[in-house]
């Protein structure tokens, strides 16, 4: 769990149903950011790939297409492997000397770079060495437009094969793309987005997806650039037995370029890297702007920030835990606000400050040319809301920052973490406990004050609240078919009431409610993420799972 408020939001990922698959998204929540408005493959109906050839077609051919994987896909040995001469870079060598535990990466060689000089990772100290790689690695998966790419819980795993967007329109969410080659720099990156001799990918939502044991980059954009980037929810993590700065902490991490780019990077835990982590512009001419807000650095012990030539770029709401150097003193420009009221002017809001705990020191540089360029994007920067800054941690039904709900209704995401999602039709509108503190109830007792009394509480439950047994039973006349037989029932099997804007939301699958059902007796109730089970089976009228009744006619709930 991340904090209250983030349990609240989230709940477990339930894809639909293939029945239904055209009228519920397989896809959780929406983009906000630069990306908002990205749809994907829209409502298409899903397909559901069972071989590497059906996965690589449905991404890459021209068909709008909704993919769920339900596997894990495993490349590693499917394109056989490469040994060749290769580059042992001073660093490694001196890694290798310290006999620490760790590994430094060797370096693929660039085509054609025998003399070991053209190749980024390979210094002039370099030594040659033989050096093997999987070739699936090498070759990513290309991603086409108006495509939507989700895993089901845990189980959309790329293993040893990474991810190319070539398109636009494109959603990613709750993939884990690992083991690409971490031996080696130029091993293999994560995601890759840039063009294929055409216009430049824009409409990109990348969510909820984990990145690890990668060779090079978790993230890059290359020169072509890419517009209208979302990067949001999700766990890079760097931990590894190779890495540059011989410490087990990965140092390629994101490597954003573009003549015209425009990225938000939202709600991300980044963690157990030495660098790069993000790398953001870096040559004269480029513009690439980022939006970084409720991040979670943690545990980087270089450099996080690189805001290099071309980058303007807007840090607000992030948490820094444990990292050597928040930012480089490069010579992109930075704006680090100081005060809450530093934005209004550029973005229509108040920022959110970043925090820093056992951390280096975070400054702006070029702050009033970074304020000029972000104030052109004041509706995808500033219309959304950004929490304060927190520590983040990683979800357990699914990948990612937080535990994922797939409803009609968009869920929440990071960028606005007060809501329950927004619900839609006639309850649009309700909001219920809205932003008040949650809430634990750890007794049946409590459970029942919360849910009965006249104040609007939010409601999180994280266990299973048995009530069988607990209010005795009843022995009475009964009735089978046409006679009168001796009927035993329970008196748990009645209600609990709900009142007075009361959210009532369960954490993972840990919400059950067992052997009482709930009757909704006043307005603006929010009900989500609930198990009601065990209410008499045996018997009609043993007990309703969810009733709606007013106190009286004049009086019906309303807001449900």
């Amino acid at each position: 769990m991340i904090n209250g408020v983030i349990s609240i939001v989230v709940g477990t990922l339930v894809l639909a149903q293939h029945s239904f698959a055209n009228a519920v998204s397989v896809v959780s929540g929406t983009p906000q950011g630069f990306a908002a408005g990205t749809t994907g493959g829209g409502n298409t109906k899903p397909v559901y790939p069972t071989t590497i050839k059906e996965l690589t077609t449905y991404l890459s051919d021209t068909e709008p297409r909704v993919i769920v994987i339900k596997q894990e896909f495993t490349f590693i040995d499917t394109e056989e492997s490469t040994t060749e001469s290769g580059c042992r870079p001073t660093n490694n060598q001196q890694c290798l000397a310290k006999k620490n535990g760790f590994e430094g990466q060797d370096a693929i060689l660039m085509d054609g770079d025998n003399a070991m000089q053209q190749t980024g990772g390979c210094d002039s100290g370099g030594i040659s060495v033989d050096v093997t790689y999987d070739n699936a690695a090498k070759t990513p998966l290309v991603i086409a437009s108006d495509k939507t790419l989700v895993g089901e819980g845990t189980k959309g795993v790329l293993n040893g094969k990474g991810l190319l967007i070539e398109g636009s329109n494109v959603i990613v969410q709750n993939i884990h793309v690992t083991n690409l080659n971490p031996h080696l720099v130029w091993g293999g990156d994560g995601i890759t987005i840039r063009s294929q001799g055409g216009a430049a990918p824009k409409d990109i939502w990348i969510d909820h997806v984990k990145v690890s044991s990668v060779g090079r980059q978790m993230v890059v954009i290359n020169f072509s650039g890419a517009t209208g980037v979302t990067i949001s929810n999700s766990d890079f993590d760097g931990t590894t037995k190779y890495s540059a700065s011989c410490d087990g902490h990965h140092y390629w991490s994101f490597l954003l370029y573009g003549k015209a780019t425009q990225i938000s990077l939202v709600g991300n835990y980044i963690h157990t890297m030495s660098g790069r982590a993000p790398k953001i512009g870096g040559e004269e001419g480029q513009n690439v702007v980022v939006h970084a807000a409720n991040n979670n650095f943690d545990d980087i012990t270089g450099h996080a920030f690189d805001v290099a030539a071309g980058a303007y770029v807007l840090a607000e709401g992030n948490y820094f835990s444990a990292v050597k150097t928040p930012n480089l003193n490069d010579v992109g420009n930075f704006f680090v606000p100081v005060k809450e009221s530093n934005c209004k002017t550029a973005i229509g809001r108040a920022c959110r400050l970043n925090v820093l705990k056992e951390s280096g020191k975070l400054y702006g540089q070029s702050v009033r040319q970074a304020i000029g360029e972000i104030g052109k994007y004041g509706t995808e920067i500033g219309g959304y809301s950004i929490a304060e800054a927190a520590q983040l941690s990683v979800a357990s039904g699914n990948f990612g920052v937080g535990e994922l709900v797939n409803t009609v209704a968009p869920s929440a995401t990071t960028g606005d973490l007060s809501k329950l999602g927004t619900p839609p039709g006639f309850a649009a509108g309700t909001t219920s406990g809205g932003t008040i503190e949650p809430v634990y109830p750890a007794t049946t007792d409590e459970l029942a004050t919360y849910l009965n009394d006249n104040k609007p509480c939010v409601i999180v439950l994280k266990q299973e609240f048995e009530f069988v047994d607990t209010e005795g039973f009843t022995a009475e006349e009964g009735c089978r078919t046409s006679h009168a037989s001796p009927r035993t029932a329970a008196s748990w099997g009645k209600t609990n009431f709900i009142r007075m804007a009361a959210p009532l939301v369960g954490e993972g699958t840990n919400g059950v409610h067992n052997g009482k059902g709930l009757m909704i007796k006043d307005n603006n109730i929010i009900v989500q993420n609930i198990h009601v089970m065990n209410l008499n089976p045996a018997v009609v009228f043993g007990g309703d799972g969810i009733a709606e009744a007013g106190n009286d006619d004049a009086n019906l709930p309303t807001g449900i």
